[in-house]
């Protein structure tokens, strides 16, 4: 058989949603996941995890940029990620130490090529 293609239309008529189908999108990663440490106090170890899916029928990679407070603080940067095809999910874990109190406004962003939005917030409160 044919691999599936995302976009669940069989475009091209031909008994098969597949990536032969005009507008069929073999690569297809979603975040499906966002989490942070809620509240940290300073010196200790904030988490933040990302689970991405990928929906699609290749494996290309995709590339993931995690940062803090509109980018200044950054985790990763257009690092590359992966999930195996018609698997469950992968999960990617980061971890940062915070060395002043206030709040940080976590942003997740996958850049995969499909039209879909791939982002996520969270936040972290820094305690004394």
């Amino acid at each position: 058989g044919n691999a599936t293609c995302s976009d669940s239309s069989d475009n091209d008529c031909d008994g098969y949603t597949d990536v032969a189908d005009p507008g069929c999108l073999g690569v297809d990663y979603d975040v499906t996941g966002f989490r942070c440490s809620h509240g940290k106090s300073v010196g200790g170890t904030a988490t933040i995890k990302v689970v991405i899916k990928n929906r699609g029928t290749t494996n290309p990679g995709a590339l993931l940029t995690v940062s803090g407070n509109g980018g200044t603080i950054p985790i990763v940067t257009g690092v590359s990620v992966s999930d195996p095809v018609g698997g469950g999910s992968t999960t990617y874990t980061y971890t940062y130490t915070p060395v002043t109190t206030g709040s940080i406004t976590w942003s997740v962003s996958l850049t995969d090529g499909d039209p879909d939005s791939d982002n996520g917030m969270c936040t972290t409160i820094v305690k004394p």
